[in-house]
């Protein structure tokens, strides 16, 4: 299972979760996504997912296991961004500025969102005074359309396969002291 995304500044996104883990070490640990390679060789490496290198850690690390989680660039954080985007959309926020359209206005996807919802809701409730069989009947298109955003998470939140490749770091060049006579 794929952990959550949080906001990291992008140059589109602008917020910043990233002080999370300052504020409160411990939120690192509530979600555990190890990977764990043992028997290399001393030395450092480098971690690529799908060609994009992501960290950098050394024998000792990986054989303890590296938490993903907090990892946040590569192929896996762009997919765990994704699914956190289409949430925002359903929630009818902008992913850029987490603010929420008006109620006359539809969501991303062509369709109600949440705003339009619970908009809906309230009037038929009431406004309208509408209950049991009439007030679902009346919330029906509204539902509908709050499946299509879920349909939308889901296809973003689908694992899929990914390349991992751990390469050996050359040791640095031995340093020299200078030669004097």
């Amino acid at each position: 299972m794929m952990p959550p995304g949080w906001d990291v500044p992008d140059g589109t996104i602008t917020n910043d979760a990233r002080a999370c883990f300052t504020v409160f070490p411990m939120l690192a640990q509530f979600f555990t996504w190890t990977l764990q390679v043992t028997n290399l060789p001393a030395g450092n490496y480098t971690v690529a997912i799908d060609g994009s290198n992501v960290v950098t850690l050394t024998d000792v690390q990986l054989a303890a296991g590296w938490n993903m989680f907090t990892n946040y660039n590569g192929a896996l954080w762009a997919q765990r961004k994704e699914v956190l985007g289409r949430k925002r959309d359903q929630e009818g926020l902008d992913r850029v500025t987490l603010v929420s359209h008006g109620g006359g206005s539809l969501g991303v996807l062509g369709t109600g969102d949440l705003v339009n919802y619970q908009g809906n809701a309230d009037l038929q409730y009431v406004t309208n005074g509408k209950r049991g069989s009439a007030y679902v009947s009346a919330m029906a298109t509204l539902i509908a359309d709050m499946q299509v955003y879920d349909n939308a998470i889901q296809a973003a939140a689908v694992q899929t396969n990914h390349v991992f490749s751990i390469s050996q770091n050359p040791p640095p060049p031995p340093v020299f002291a200078p030669f004097h006579r």
